[in-house]
């Protein structure tokens, strides 16, 4: 937000950083060292305001208050002037007995509401005069004819206002560019009755041009109303130095340095770690991912992202989001590019909500060129936020997004190992691709006690097509299980795979005990056939079975001093079902799973 007392961290010299800043940092070298991050530029930059008083707290609560004030849009969005004049008297009548920043605010959000970007003429680079009084005629304006507005009613509304001309990383702006042909944008300066000067980009603050279709959106910023310096510079460098309103204007070369930051960056009060100075990531010495490190304000800010080629297409399994498990404030955004090339790292943040959702803005953008890779590529699998509320960890694969089906195989099924707190279970799915259904009985979740991890077995029902791998969590008090991870099974080749198999039907209890069954995986078993049954159900007291809905007569099967029940059983015509009964006061027999018979 404009008025956040935002902490400049950019800067490696004549900058002061608070205490925290200065922990913070060095709690990052040793990381910084293992994985040679750049995180010093060998040009300091330095983004302090040339006035520290012009956003007092005062300023800070008018402005909020300003931009807040219903009653002030449902008037202004009835009003239909006729000249420039009516729209004067209007704002001044409106704004009587207000501060200039009031005014200020009417006057921007009148224009934002009432003028639109004339895509038309930009596109066709025939852009006609851009007065005042021919912009409130037609309705219809580039930067400059905004920035001409906005000064044309600020002066003749007793506002100090002033037109500033430079060069604005808009619309067709490229990160990798080293410079500008020429000027290409106009936005404004006011100066209010405290002596204070401060930023208006009525153009930006009104709406954007889509990138794909280049057509105007209509969108009210305003975080464009009353910029401050150390925020609009990311983005705007003005002609004239003094308009910086910066102690130390930057130069063309460090203005093209810093990243394309958008107003969520500045919203969400995020913090760039590393690289520093630079709108370019670079892969790790040795490895064959980028990483950007980024400090949140609070720990109920989210962050996401994605990795996109040179054409807009996104990677798939190209990012992975986290947070630092030592700081919680701390993210760590991992890119992977699958083959050299150039690609784009959008970053986007937002904050959870009462119902843990989650609405996220754009926040941050680098260019990542990758000229070679120093070792083959890696991917990540897509992560949900609970992968982080439930405290998912990845053992197999390692930095894959893909699971390739293996030509030596034995087994009709593939693997994925996680780990989690001990209160969290997981359950899958596994989706046909092709036909966006689920796979029955093609999961199987085990509980490895002794490697304190869990087995995810997916047996696929066909060849030659992807499957989608799903991993879910929920803790043991929670009625709803939530997606925590996602991969992707890659085609199995024809003589890759033997025959098919499904898994045996599995119910509730056996994920709740985070059971293991050894054997028999196969959930077909054949029919008038001896079987060997072996399955870990810890806290069960004895299990008994059903073969073709018959109970088996004699003593219930007890365990072992693992746990373990193991035992023959002798296979009917139709199934066989296994039930546990538990230690607790519920003396009753629970479904665990259920076998058929071919």
């Amino acid at each position: 937000m404009g008025c956040n007392p935002t902490k400049i961290r950019l800067s490696v010299a004549n900058v002061s950083q608070p205490n925290d800043v200065k922990q913070k940092s060095e709690s990052l070298n040793e990381f910084n060292e293992q994985h040679s991050l750049v995180v010093v530029s060998n040009v300091s930059i330095d983004l302090s305001p040339i006035d520290n008083n012009a956003f007092s707290t005062i300023v800070c609560q008018q402005r909020q208050k300003a931009i807040d004030n219903m009653t002030y849009r449902t008037a202004i969005d009835t009003w239909r002037p006729s000249s420039i004049e009516e729209l004067i008297s209007s704002i001044q009548e409106l704004s009587a007995h207000e501060n200039q920043i009031d005014r200020a605010w009417i006057i921007f959000y009148w224009i934002s509401q009432n003028i639109s970007y004339n895509t038309d003429a930009f596109f066709s680079n025939q852009i006609e005069t851009q007065n005042a009084h021919t912009i409130f005629q037609s309705g219809k304006a580039v930067c400059e004819g905004y920035s001409s507005l906005y000064t044309e009613l600020c002066n003749r509304s007793g506002i100090q206002c002033r037109n500033v001309n430079g060069y604005g990383k808009g619309f067709g702006f490229d990160v990798r560019q080293t410079n500008f042909d020429k000027t290409n944008h106009a936005w404004n300066i006011i100066t209010l009755n405290n002596g204070h000067s401060y930023f208006i980009e009525s153009t930006w603050g009104s709406g954007h041009v889509d990138h794909l279709t280049h057509q105007y959106k209509k969108q009210l910023v305003p975080h464009y109303f009353l910029c401050r310096p150390e925020h609009m510079i990311y983005k705007h460098l003005p002609i004239d130095d003094e308009c910086q309103l910066l102690a130390h204007p930057i130069t063309m070369k460090q203005y093209l340095m810093l990243p394309y930051i958008y107003p969520a960056f500045f919203t969400f009060d995020l913090h760039i770690i590393s690289p520093v100075h630079s709108a370019k990531v670079d892969l790790i010495k040795d490895k064959s991912y980028g990483l950007v490190l980024i400090q949140t304000s609070n720990n109920n800010i989210e962050l996401s992202g994605y990795l996109e080629d040179e054409a807009g297409n996104k990677i798939q399994g190209g990012h992975f989001i986290y947070l630092d498990k030592k700081d919680q404030t701390l993210w760590r955004c991992q890119f992977a590019p699958p083959k050299p090339g150039k690609y784009n790292i959008i970053i986007f943040a937002g904050e959870k909500n009462h119902q843990d959702q989650c609405f996220s803005a754009a926040a941050v953008q680098f260019a990542f060129d990758v000229d070679h890779l120093p070792s083959s590529p890696i991917s990540y699998p897509h992560i949900w936020s609970y992968f982080f509320d439930y405290n998912i960890e990845i053992i197999k694969p390692m930095n894959s997004h893909y699971i390739d089906w293996s030509s030596n195989i034995n087994t009709p099924y593939c693997e994925i190992q996680v780990r989690s707190s001990d209160d969290v279970r997981i359950s899958a799915v596994m989706k046909d691709s092709s036909t966006s259904t689920n796979v029955k009985n093609g999961t199987l979740v085990n509980f490895d006690h002794e490697a304190d991890v869990w087995q995810c077995l997916f047996a696929p029902s066909t060849i030659g097509i992807p499957f989608e791998l799903t991993l879910f969590a929920k803790r043991q008090n929670e009625n709803e299980s939530h997606p925590v991870t996602q991969f992707v099974l890659q085609p199995i080749p024809s003589n890759a795979l033997k025959e098919c198999m499904i898994f045996p039907e599995i119910y509730l209890p056996f994920y709740n005990m985070r059971c293991h069954l050894i054997e028999p995986l196969n959930g077909v078993l054949q029919s008038d056939s001896t079987v060997h049954f072996r399955c870990r159900i810890p806290g069960a007291q004895e299990i008994n079975i059903t073969v073709d809905d018959n109970w088996i007569e004699g003593d219930a099967w007890k365990p072992d001093e693992n746990n373990i029940f193991d035992g023959d059983i002798q296979v009917g015509q139709k199934e066989v079902a296994i039930y546990v009964k538990f230690n607790d006061e519920n003396s009753s027999y629970q479904g665990l799973l259920k076998y058929t018979t071919s």
